[in-house]
């Protein structure tokens, strides 16, 4: 128990950062599983707008489609801007979104707000798990990191829980106000300060790392740790960073697309058949995970880097002068 409680001693500055900087993959997350209880009802006699059956399938394709077309735009900002200014353009649209949603008069509407919703939830996705493993520690680095795919599932559990029994702009209502109050909160948390070592501003940096670490840390070390590895990474082409980021939300937006349509046309010949294939991309997930994914437990962001690279860990401690 005490070894479990020390872990979050002196982080609760990051574990505020990154509890501000998730509130909308819980707004994402709703969209994610907005479909399945929104569609009986647009499909129904008390519905706001018209939608016929085939409208109703490409409100379900437009959320990855859109996802899909931000990623070119994701590799951009998430460099250009930064981690934290892409977070809040992320929660920005997504917050636009929900409120076209709420009084769209005609499904078109809703059919653009979805794409638009893709494209921020997608650099939401890239851009926090990005800012998450810079700015945390490496003690509590996985715990925080996994917040963002929980925030997810919370939102996927609410508009379950309550699209089907509240008026329609009820939910949209909601998914705004969360990602509007992130877009109110998070502009007071710090920077990553890889991102802005990166964009050669050290002062600001360092005053960004003092301000994730608690009072009694010498931040002096880490810091030289991560000027050294900004350093590497501008040599290396630090881009590449960004680039795998949104290959990894790629391959997720491709495999949900897929998914959609093995679903859709297994089903007509058995419920079970679908779900025979998700089981087996499931066990050669797992089994290519054990085999060819490095363990990154117990090991700094850096050490992390160089073990994709191939390179020796040894080096990550290494800071050119």
């Amino acid at each position: 128990m005490t070894e479990s409680t020390n872990i979050f001693e002196g982080t609760s500055p990051q574990l505020i950062a990154v509890l501000t900087g998730t509130l909308t993959a819980i707004s994402d997350g709703m969209q994610y599983g907005w479909t399945a209880p929104v569609i009986p009802i647009l499909r129904g006699p008390n519905s706001p707008v018209e939608v016929t059956e085939q409208q109703a399938e490409w409100l379900e394709h437009l959320l990855m489609i859109g996802s899909f077309c931000g990623l070119w735009l994701t590799m951009y900002f998430v460099d250009k801007i930064g981690r934290k200014k892409s977070i809040l353009l992320a929660s920005f649209v997504t917050t636009c979104v929900w409120i076209v949603i709420a009084v769209a008069p005609q499904v078109e509407y809703i059919f653009v707000a979805r794409v638009f919703a893709g494209a921020a939830s997608n650099m939401a996705f890239v851009a926090t798990p990005m800012y998450i493993a810079e700015i945390a520690e490496q003690k509590i680095r996985g715990f925080l990191s996994s917040l963002v795919y929980l925030m997810m599932l919370i939102g996927i559990l609410l508009i379950y829980a309550v699209a089907p029994y509240i008026p329609f702009y009820g939910h949209c209502v909601m998914g705004a106000l969360l990602a509007f109050l992130q877009f109110c909160i998070f502009p007071f948390m710090p920077e990553s300060p890889y991102y802005l070592l990166y964009r050669e501003h050290p002062d600001e940096a360092k005053n960004s790392l003092r301000r994730l670490r608690s009072h009694e840390t010498n931040i002096d070390k880490e810091f030289n740790e991560i000027k050294g590895a900004v350093a590497r990474q501008k040599e290396e082409q630090a881009k590449l960073k960004a680039y795998g980021m949104t290959l990894a939300d790629a391959m997720y937006v491709t495999a949900s697309l897929l998914s959609l349509q093995i679903y859709q046309r297994l089903t007509t010949f058995g419920l079970h058949y679908p779900f025979y294939i998700f089981s087996a991309c499931c066990y050669i997930g797992a089994v290519f995970t054990y085999f060819f994914i490095p363990e990154t437990k117990g090991k700094t962001l850096e050490q992390i880097q160089m073990i994709l690279k191939g390179r020796p860990i040894e080096e990550a401690g290494r800071i050119d002068t």
